[in-house]
């Protein structure tokens, strides 16, 4: 009985040394493990949203710095009016008024004036790639980015704008393209200008030619009896705006895009374009769950399941997203301004663009762990010999007293206890031997 209990609970020291030892290393490795790569995740999480952070303000500053040039341009002209500076009813002297503006200020794009019987006078400045392809086509002249142009449609013939390239006087020298065209009080920013109580902002509008889209600084002008006048212009192409986002370098592989609150794309760094043509060939906006871009499409997407509608979007978004088996970070920022503007700016990054680092680093970790596991392996072994080897031969030795060999010293150094042990070992053998020999 006795020696069947001893055989089941035969357990070596050695293992009973060296077992718990390495247990609790692996534990403590990978735990360290662990924790170092959730630690890296985080701070992968924490790199993105500074990151992130970081290009929207950029972005938002170059929204301010772009539109505020329409603002104070059409605010110039309304108080220019109010104060009496300008005549609405003379052309000319509006047009020497219009080329100081514009002529002054080297972004401004479009300075106009339309009045409720239809006539236009505006100064334009080509700055649009696509614009100066389409103006050299009309005009067979090698035009250059930068050039102001006049254009003008006056009664009877309001229905026909002229086109002309100018002196150093901002005066006509030629005439460089003849336009049918609707009638101005049918355009968008006309229409939305007629009806504003004060300065705002138009609805985006697509052009025909080129594909752009545009949106206009518009205020509407009334006489003393409160009669309407006009509209000022001051009008914009949205192309530079994806430029800009295409050049704004935040991170490897990161896009930035814009949305208004009908979910349809504004720009985006992709360089698509964010309109489409309907059945007749007119073109028309591109809901951002439409784009070609995938990335685009899933953020659009995922917005539009989450709240609705884009009106329910918070100002302040952070999330992320799954596209494809790769981690999209993203942030949605509100873009507001007194006279109605209000977007959203859209900017993702892929995990991707981080994980090469934190990928480094868990195999660094990884590495270090399994070291330090041998290390701690081997060291545990040494250990565990220390101890169980001169346990071992004090075994030994009691075994052969048993057996009847007396005469047996044990010699055992490098660890107290078991020199005190060896010793007490040593004088109870000792004693042994001397009585059963005398």
């Amino acid at each position: 009985m006795i020696s069947e209990y001893s055989k089941y609970r035969q357990i070596p020291l050695r293992l009973v040394l060296i077992i718990p030892f390495v247990l609790q290393i692996i534990g403590a490795v990978g735990l360290v493990g662990y924790l170092s790569y959730r630690s890296g995740q985080k701070a992968v999480e924490n790199l993105a949203n500074q990151v992130i952070d970081q290009a929207g303000n950029r972005i938002k500053d170059h929204l301010d710095h772009t539109l505020e040039i329409q603002r104070q341009t059409v605010a110039v002209n309304y108080q220019a009016f109010q104060q009496d500076v300008i005549s609405l009813n003379d052309f000319e002297s509006l047009r020497k008024y219009f080329w100081q503006q514009i002529n002054l200020s080297p972004s401004l794009t479009m300075n106009m004036f339309a009045n409720t019987q239809g006539e236009m006078i505006s100064y334009q400045r080509i700055l649009s790639p696509e614009f100066l392809a389409v103006t050299r086509q009309l005009s067979g002249e090698n035009l250059q980015k930068g050039t102001v142009f006049f254009q003008e449609n006056r009664l009877p013939d309001i229905k026909n704008r002229k086109f002309y390239l100018l002196d150093f006087q901002g005066k006509s020298k030629k005439i460089v393209k003849f336009q049918a065209l609707v009638d101005t009080r049918e355009t968008v920013w006309y229409r939305d200008g007629k009806v504003a109580i004060g300065q705002t902002w138009s609805q985006i509008y697509a052009y025909k030619v080129p594909f752009l889209l545009g949106i206009s600084a518009i205020v509407p002008v009334y006489d003393a009896q409160g009669k309407l006048q006009g509209v000022f212009n001051s009008g914009i192409t949205l192309d530079g705006i994806s430029t800009f986002l295409n050049n704004l370098k935040f991170s490897p592989l990161g896009q930035t895009f814009i949305l208004d609150h009908g979910g349809d794309l504004v720009a985006t760094s992709t360089l698509e374009t964010p309109c489409l043509k309907d059945n007749q060939g007119n073109p028309i906006r591109l809901p951002a769950i439409q784009s070609q871009d995938a990335w685009t499409r899933a953020i659009a997407t995922y917005l539009k399941q989450q709240y609705g509608n884009f009106n329910q979007i918070p100002k302040n978004l952070q999330f992320r997203v799954a596209v494809k088996g790769n981690t999209l970070f993203a942030q949605v920022l509100s873009y507001q301004d007194q006279y109605g503007l209000d977007w959203l700016l859209v900017t993702v990054i892929p995990e991707s663009d981080f994980m090469e680092t934190i990928n480094v680093n868990t195999k660094i970790t990884l590495f270090l762990c399994l070291l330090t596991l041998m290390i701690a392996t081997v060291l545990g072994i040494i250990t565990s010999n220390l101890i169980a080897a001169p346990i071992q031969r004090l075994s030994q030795a009691s075994r052969a007293i048993a057996d009847g060999e007396l005469s047996q010293v044990v010699e055992i150094k490098g660890v107290y206890e078991l020199e005190t042990l060896a010793y007490s070992f040593n004088e109870m053998a000792s004693q042994l031997q001397t009585s059963f020999e005398t």
